[in-house]
């Protein structure tokens, strides 16, 4: 093998590794020890999401940057780590790197990882979803740990959220 064809070779395992989508491996269903699994478990409403890029690497001009979303819910109910009525979460820009596709004013049920309350992050590999009518996890969560008074829970709001989309 050449100098140049190793040389290439070596290139295009390189692009095809940054290629590679998310793979989350085992697919998670909730059950009681789900929650054991993240440190925080909370339903909530999109308020609003901000991206937030980060700075090139400096020894790299122009190489990839990963930037991240800031995603701010407000709570209506929590099981574990939240006791506050919003919150703010993290979650990769997009499909490749697990990222969660949020949208604003639709309603979650969340589970995340990481340090409460300041640094809470979702992947796409996790279990959150968005909530629906009737949502059998919730009755596998049991009760919450805290409900909000704004929360969006009602009947009017979850026949929305069925009909969208």
């Amino acid at each position: 093998m050449t100098k140049r064809t190793s040389m290439l070779l070596g290139i295009c395992l390189l692009a095809a590794r940054a290629a590679v989508p998310c793979t989350c491996g085992e697919v998670w269903t909730i059950t009681p020890e789900t929650m054991t699994i993240y440190d925080a478990v909370f339903e909530g409403q999109v308020l609003q999401i901000r991206l937030v890029e980060r700075p090139e690497f400096p020894d790299r001009p122009n190489r990839w940057r990963a930037s991240t979303l800031h995603v701010t819910f407000r709570v209506s109910r929590s099981w574990k780590g939240i006791e506050q009525p919003t919150i703010d979460v993290t979650t990769a820009d997009n499909d490749a790197a697990c990222g969660y596709p949020f949208q604003v004013q639709r309603t979650y049920l969340v589970f995340a990882n990481g340090d409460v309350p300041d640094a809470l992050r979702v992947s796409n590999c996790s279990v959150t979803h968005q909530l629906l009518p009737h949502d059998p996890a919730l009755s596998v969560l049991g009760e919450p740990r805290h409900e909000y008074a704004n929360a969006p829970a009602d009947e009017a709001f979850y026949r929305r959220q069925a009909n969208r989309p």
